[in-house]
Order: structure tokens, then sequence, then C-alpha cells
């Protein structure tokens, strides 16, 4: 897959062939940059990183510290190895996603934007918005991309559809 923007863009990230990875659609990933765009720039987390795609394009279109998030070992080294080809300084953390987001509460890390492309149909959503916004900015924003039907479409503050991919925009204070 190529970066779609910034300044590494068209840069090829190899996608690992790991079963279950489903790494987010170009068209979602220029969708979010489009969101993104006019919000000032600040630390940015990608939450189920994957192949830390959006994490790398994160950098690259200015957003910074990045921090990518992934629980499998391979992907984690994957990420690692990508960041270092690209020369990206990526904070890869290796751990779950809800556990690593209380840590970084109880540190006060605070997050322009918090990105989370969990496995569709991830049964703690709910979970994941409430502490994905305790690590928030005061103008910070959440990102959940999910499949429909959009299990918080009620919360979110706005909802981008892109055929069955959905991503929900979310405030701190909601």
């Amino acid at each position: 897959m190529r970066i779609c923007r910034g300044t590494l863009r068209g840069r090829s990230v190899p996608v690992p062939g790991l079963p279950g990875l489903r790494p987010t659609q170009g068209r979602v990933r220029e969708a979010l940059w489009s969101i993104l765009d006019p919000r000032p720039r600040g630390p940015f987390a990608d939450l189920f990183s994957g192949g830390g795609l959006v994490a790398l394009e994160a950098h690259s279109c200015g957003f910074g510290p990045v921090a990518a998030v992934e629980q499998s070992p391979a992907l984690v080294r994957h990420i690692e190895e990508a960041a270092l080809v690209m020369e990206v300084p990526l904070e890869v953390v290796r751990g779950n996603a809800l556990t690593v987001l209380e840590e970084w509460a109880v540190r006060g890390r605070a997050f322009a934007c918090v990105f989370a492309d969990p496995p569709y149909r991830y049964p703690l959503q709910r979970e994941l918005l409430e502490r994905a916004r305790k690590v928030l900015a005061p103008d910070g924003l959440f990102v959940l991309e999910a499949s429909r039907p959009f299990p918080l479409e009620a919360e979110a503050r706005k909802i981008y559809r892109y055929g069955d991919t959905v991503l929900g925009l979310f405030d701190r204070d909601q």
C-alpha cells in the first residue's frame, strides 16, 4: 500500500500477509486526512495499528509525536522496521489498546487525535470510546473506524460512510 498524503506521499509500505489483518482502505485514509486537515497538529495515537500505515501517514501529515499501538509481536516488528526504513520516529507500543489507554491516562498523556481501527464487530467499542476520551487534549478528536451498522452512532459528533466502512468522530466532552 502507498502513503496517500504528506511528505511521504507515494512511498510504499509493505503489508504483512497475516490472517485477520485488514488495512484501512486508501479512500478511507484520504477521507481521514481531509477531516483532520483543518485541525491543529499535535500528538497522534493509532490504536490497533496493524501494519502501521495510519501511524506513518499521521507523521507524514505533520502530526507528532506519533504512537502506534499493536498487540501482535509480528506486527510490532513490522511497524518498527517500516518506521526505520522510512526514517520516521514512531513510538511503537506492544500491548492491548484498552490497557495502554488506561496507562496513558494515569500518566497524563494527551493527544490531538486518537484513531482506532479495531477488528470489525469489536465488542468493547463503548469502553474504547470512554478510555480514548480520557487521553484527548481539550480540543482533541477520537476517530473510530468500524463497519455498518455503527454501534455508537447516537453518540458521535459526526459520521462518515464509505461503503461498509464508517468513521465516527467523537470529542473529549460530548
